[in-house]
């Protein structure tokens, strides 16, 4: 063999190698590529998600300051943050219920006893008026 001809086998192991090479970047090019693609799918589809009537929330924020739900201090700061995530309400809902009071919504307890006789109590009344 020549000097030339392993130059040549050389340059044709070298042109393989970087061939070779070239493959995987391309291949890992195209990995990363169909990732990116994914996530800007995922990213679409969560911004085209619908959001909340910016009036509407206003108005529902508004009602629930004045029934003392929410701090009227902080009505723009509460819409702000919902706009921003709309599963934000999640949260202040969580909190109202857990601050609700027995006062809105108080219940008579089963364990009274009951006439089953007069269950309404009507007869009673009527008996009064005789």
């Amino acid at each position: 063999m020549s000097q030339d001809d392993l130059e040549f086998l050389n340059y044709i192991e070298s042109s393989s190698k970087a061939i070779k090479l070239l493959e995987d970047q391309k291949s890992s090019l195209q990995t990363k590529l169909a990732e990116v693609n994914e996530q800007k799918v995922i990213l679409e589809k969560v911004a085209s998600q619908p959001t909340f009537n910016p009036e509407k929330l206003r108005s529902t924020l508004e009602l629930m300051s004045e029934k003392r739900f929410i701090d009227s201090d902080y009505k723009e700061k509460v819409a702000s943050i919902i706009e921003e995530n709309p599963e934000r309400i999640l949260e202040l809902l969580e909190k109202i219920a857990n601050h609700a009071t027995h006062e809105c919504g108080r219940s008579i307890s089963r364990d009274r006893d009951t006439n089953m006789d007069d269950p309404d109590g009507w007869q009673k009344v009527k008996t009064l008026k005789h």
